[in-house]
Parts: structure tokens; sequence; C-alpha cells
């Protein structure tokens, strides 16, 4: 309990900090659109550890890979419903405003509004009652997916614990905050970022990115994030791969709060980066090892590729080569030729399967932060391959690196 204790003071200690350094463009501009990750750890610490000694509950837990599928089913069929009513609102929005401006006749819009009325109050029956399902399951298949993440971590592959430092798994699947990143336009950085509530209106977000362009020539971008590494972690809900990849990415994020290595995160972009590249490759390794445990089986090459994309278009290559040019154009000065040839690059991607909703500056400063990402620049992710390539265990590598707080320091493994 006093190693979570650490953790979690830590964590508050970094949001304190982190609001501190914070400009007032960014407070002028989130003001009321802010993530409190204090309001949340208070809401959200203890829930996880009442549940696991109230005895009243073992009746519900899931105990089997087919409980957790239904469950996640289950979340799938409440998302796409969402997304349905969302659609369908749109639609009678759409028919309001035809007829205020007399562009449809009057009797055929009253038809058509009350027949999109009646689809609309059956599917929020639906995802009313779905969702009520849902919040009974969910703590159980948190509780179900933190066993096995644990089990996969003291593995033989893993075994990354020693007789003194022990963090328990502990996440909560629910919509994650949003980020938004700002960057210089000359150049790409990532100068500061902050959390956002997950249900901010992409009105608003159009709003906050335009202000901060237009007002402090600043490049913004508002993204989704996969996890967040509160405790417990904060994971989106996907399918099974991701939330278990998701999960121990956040764990190690966690876990390395407690060495050099974690603390270290924000003394730099380049550790920022060194941190996040080193807990995907230990989350992609750990993710694996309980997908196959809890579905018995090795896992598919293939798995939950079922988004309809141009198979032959080469998305890696494609964004290496797009952030290559960009950053020509910025050491040029040519900062609108940059940002109307993202854009075009935005428009193709769009045009081969990969819809994404601007690409700016603020966009690489984001996903370049992640080394194994096309949008990366940097080399860490192929030096941290070499370096575990060195380890047979995933848990050696990680107690070798965690001291480490400086590049240097990381680099000698190398030697």
């Amino acid at each position: 309990m006093i190693i979570v204790i650490s953790i979690l003071g830590y964590l508050l200690s970094s949001a304190i900090s982190a609001n501190s350094r914070e400009s007032e463009i960014i407070k002028n501009v989130t003001q009321g659109y802010e993530f409190n990750i204090f309001n949340w750890e208070r809401e959200n610490f203890f829930d996880k550890w009442i549940s696991y000694i109230n005895p009243f509950d073992n009746h519900k837990k899931i105990k089997s890979s087919e409980q957790l599928i239904q469950y996640l089913s289950l979340v799938e069929k409440i998302n796409l419903n969402e997304n349905l009513y969302s659609k369908l609102f749109t639609e009678k929005l759409d028919l309001d405003y035809k007829i205020k401006k007399g562009k449809i006749d009057i009797n055929i819009a009253k038809i058509k509004t009350n027949e999109i009325n009646t689809e609309i109050e059956q599917l929020v029956e639906k995802i009313n009652k779905d969702k009520v399902i849902k919040n009974e399951k969910k703590i159980h298949a948190e509780q179900f997916l933190e066993e096995n993440i644990s089990s996969a971590i003291q593995s033989e592959q893993v075994n990354i614990f020693d007789n003194i430092f022990y963090v328990p798994v502990d996440l909560s699947l629910e919509k994650t905050p949003k980020l938004l990143v700002i960057s210089p336009r000359d150049k790409i950085f990532r100068q500061e970022d902050k959390l956002l509530n997950s249900n901010i209106s992409l009105e608003a977000i159009n709003n906050m990115e335009l202000t901060l362009l237009e007002e402090n020539n600043l490049s913004a971008i508002v993204v989704p994030t996969g996890g967040v590494s509160t405790y417990p972690s904060i994971v989106s809900e996907g399918d099974l791969l991701y939330i278990l990849q998701t999960a121990a990415h956040e764990w190690l994020h966690n876990y390395l709060a407690l060495f050099p290595l974690g603390r270290s995160y924000f003394t730099s972009t380049d550790m920022q980066s060194i941190n996040e590249t080193i807990c995907d490759i230990f989350g992609n390794e750990v993710g694996i090892i309980a997908y196959e445990k809890i579905m018995d089986r090795k896992i598919d090459n293939e798995i939950n590729q079922t988004k309809k994309i141009n198979k032959e278009f080469n998305f890696d290559k494609f964004m290496k080569e797009t952030r290559l040019v960009v950053e020509k154009l910025l050491s040029e000065g040519k900062i609108l030729e940059s940002e109307s040839f993202m854009d075009e690059r935005r428009m193709i991607l769009s045009s081969n399967g990969y819809d994404i909703r601007k690409i700016n500056q603020a966009y690489f400063a984001f996903y370049g932060t992640y080394g194994g990402n096309p949008e990366s620049s940097n080399n860490y992710y192929d030096n941290l391959i070499q370096i575990r390539k060195r380890y047979k265990n995933l848990g050696d590598m990680i107690h070798d690196i965690k001291y480490s707080d400086n590049i240097e320091k990381i680099y000698s493994l190398l030697e």
C-alpha cells in the first residue's frame, strides 16, 4: 500500500507542478474544459479495493474469456448505437433547418421527423438498458483484465518484480481525457499540453485550435488519448488486445514513477519520448502475453484489421516522408507552404481509408513523442529495440534501464 500511495503522491505532485508551469494562454483557452485529476482520483481510487473485499460481489465476477468477450461485445454495441444516435440527431437538425428555410415540403418533413423521433426514442431505450448491464459488469471486467495483466508481468518472459517493489495493476475502462497539444508554427516541438474532459464537443475543439492559431500564432491540436497513467490507469474501451497493451503501457508509467527514468519524464522532450517508447515496447509485449493466456491461442497478426483501407498504401512510409518534407519546409521558413502540404497529405490519407481530422505541427509534435510511430523523427525506438534484443527477459531490461535519468546512461546499455 505504501508503494501505491507513493505513486499517487508523485502523480498528484506532478499535476500540481504542471499547473504551476501552465501558460496564461493555455489557462484562458481551456477554461471550463479542463480534466481535473484530483477530483477523478477522489472518485475512483478506492472503488476497486472495496469491490475486492466485498464478499457479496464474488458471484458477479468474470471468470472466463467468453464472459469478457460478451462484455466487450456489449460495449461495442453501445458505441455503435451511440454513433447511430448522433447520425439520426444530425439528420433531425438538418430537417429542422430545411423547414425553417422552406427547402422541404412541410408534410414530408413532419413524416420524416416523426420517423426519426421514433427511431431515436427506441435507440435511447436500448442504449440505456445496455448501459445498466455494462455498469454492473464493468468493475468485474476490469478485475479480470488486471489479474491477467498481473500474471503476464510476473511470467517467466517478463518477471519484473523484485522483493521490494510490487505495484498492483489497477485500471478503469472509460472514455479517456482528450489532450490539447501546442507547438510553435515554425518548428515541430511539443511546447505545452493539457488534459481536457472527454466530452468536449468538436465545436469547442475547433474554436480552441483556431483561437490559438489566429490570436497566438501557435499550432494546436486536440487529440484522443488511449490511456492516462493516473492510478488506477484510465484506459479507453476497444478490442481486447488494444486494452491489454494500453493498460500494460500505462502500468509501466506508474511503476517507473518510483525510479529515476520515470521521474525524468518532464525534464526534456527527449526523456519524454524515451519513456513513452519504452512503455510502448513493454505494453506491446505484455499485452500479447496476456492476450494469448486469456484466449488460449497464439495471436493472429491480422487480428482486428477490419478497417477498409487500401492494403497497397504504405501508411508508415507516407507519414515518414510527410514529416521529412514538413521539417525541410519549416527549416526554410516556409510555414504556410508546410501547412498547405500537410493538409494535402491529410486528404490523400483520407482517400486511402485513413481519416485524420487534422495534421499540423502539433500533430507531429505529439505523435512523434512515441519513437515507434512513423510520425517520429528520432531513432530512440530502433536503439531501444537493440537494447531489448540483448536481454532474454523483458523484466531484466526494465530493471537495468529504470535507473537511467538521461539518454547517455540509456545508450551505455548498447556498449
